[in-house]
This record gives C-alpha cells, structure tokens and sequence, in this order.
C-alpha cells in the first residue's frame, strides 16, 4: 500500500491516523503526513508513492469503522462500499480484513469508485493466515484459509523462515452471537476460511495476519 493510498483511503479518520502516527518507529511517516498538502502540491512521488510497511496499514486498519461488503460468488469477486439489496450471499467484511486478504490498495480503490474487482491469492497447497489469536480458554485461535477443501487437522504448518511451526489441533466448538457473526463465519467457510486451534511446535508466536504458511511434510 502507497503513503498516497492510506491517506485517501482513511481521510474520513484522520484522528485515527494521526493517533498512529504518533508512535515513535512511524516518525518519519508523520513528518511526510504533516507535509501532505506540499507533497501533494509538488506531486512528489518519492514521498506520495512510497510503500508503507504493513504492519503501520495494519494499525491504521484495525481503529477504523470503515465497513465493506464482500460478494464472493462472482468472478472477479468484488468488494462494495455500500450493501446491495439483493438475495445473493456477502461477507461483511473490514478495513483491516481486505489489507490482510487483498492489499490496501483495494480499500482506496473501492472508496473511489464505491466498488473493487478482488481476486484471492492462489496458495498452490499452502495456507494463508488471516488472522490469531491466543484466547484464555481455548489457546491460539488461528483463522486460515485453504483451497480445494484441504484437510488441516494433526496437520504441522510452518513459516516460511523455518523459524516457527504448529501443529493443527482441531476446530474449536463454540456457540456463535450475534447471528451477523455466526452468518460471517458460514460465508467465510464457503471460501475455504475455517477456525482451528493450533499449538506452537517451534516458538511461541502466533501467525501473523496475510503470513503464508507451509504444510509439513
């Protein structure tokens, strides 16, 4: 994601943006924001198209309330801005959903023209991450999607430094409320995106959010 995309992108949060941009390892980030306008003004594309590190997308992402409507029966599959009023299935889906799944990029362009043409990575046999976490009665929680219905459990994933592995537990039994959330995990099960828990093997570190991982062989 391009500087000039997370600022179009967010400019109706700005609050949020500058709040993130006060952290210290994002200071140069801020000087380019408190000299946007100029930038702008000189078109200067050094600044204006610099790729940002995901993870600040990634913080920026998760304080928005921007919300999206995924429709993933249509080839390309696209994302909305606003909820179409017809019977055919979608996925509500968030700012920081769409930078994991797709790239910011998509976030800005859907707000430009109220829509995304979208097309989820093709993973040739491995497993991409999209999102984990570590829950006080169930242990890590991770959220990963698969193509062609592949089997997952007692399976060992690993990243691609070798430096981290799991181990595919099981799918966790849990009662689902409200019915948007249980409605978003079934349409998320129809693109292959399941819960799993799953134990570290090497490290301690969840997967992170868009990480692609390797099935052990």
């Amino acid at each position: 994601m391009k500087f000039w995309q997370l600022t179009s992108a967010f400019r109706s949060e700005t609050e949020n943006l500058k709040l993130v941009l006060q952290g210290q390892k994002w200071k140069i980030y801020k000087s380019y924001f408190d000299n946007l306008d100029s930038s702008i003004n000189r078109q200067d594309r050094a600044i204006l198209d610099i790729e940002i590190p995901f993870d600040l997308a990634y913080e920026v992402c998760k304080k928005s309330q921007l919300k999206f409507w995924l429709y993933y029966r249509r080839t390309p599959q696209i994302i909305s801005t606003w909820q179409e009023g017809t019977d055919e299935p979608f996925e509500e889906i968030s700012a920081s959903e769409i930078l994991t799944r797709f790239g910011g990029s998509v976030i800005e362009d859907a707000f430009e023209k109220s829509y995304s043409d979208v097309t989820p990575r093709n993973l040739y046999g491995k497993v991409e991450v999209i999102n984990a976490f570590n829950l006080t009665h169930i242990g890590m929680l991770a959220l990963l999607r698969t193509e062609d219905n592949l089997e997952l459990i007692g399976k060992e994933l690993v990243s691609t430094d070798g430096q981290r592995q799991w181990v595919v537990l099981n799918k966790p039994s849990m009662y689902i409320d409200p019915v948007s959330a249980y409605l978003k995990m079934k349409s998320q099960e129809e693109q292959g995106i399941c819960q799993y828990i799953i134990k570290p093997l090497i490290g301690q570190d969840k997967p992170t959010p868009s990480e692609i991982l390797t099935l052990k062989v």
